[in-house]
């Protein structure tokens, strides 16, 4: 009975545990191609090759931290919280 109830906290704390790594290349695509898109729709000439953004001031790297892995990792713990 003690198990049960503890069942749900100690399942909890793995979301403690550093995991995602996974996430940032598709997640830092993903953002390349938001930026892409409104780059367009500024009309701002750009060009991308991987996570580089090409533009006439410069060019520009979408980094891991951009990603926003941690912001989905913290999304499902509060997800899974409120669920």
């Amino acid at each position: 009975r003690v198990g049960w109830a503890l069942a749900f906290p100690l399942g909890y704390l793995l979301f403690l545990v550093p995991f995602g790594e996974w996430l940032e290349k598709p997640l830092q695509d993903v953002t390349v191609a938001m930026t892409m898109w409104g780059l367009d729709l500024a009309g701002v000439p750009a060009r991308v090759d991987g996570v580089l953004i090409t533009i006439p001031n410069g060019s520009f790297a979408t980094a891991e931290a951009c990603s926003g892995t941690k912001f989905v990792i913290a999304m499902v713990a509060f997800a899974t919280l409120a669920a």
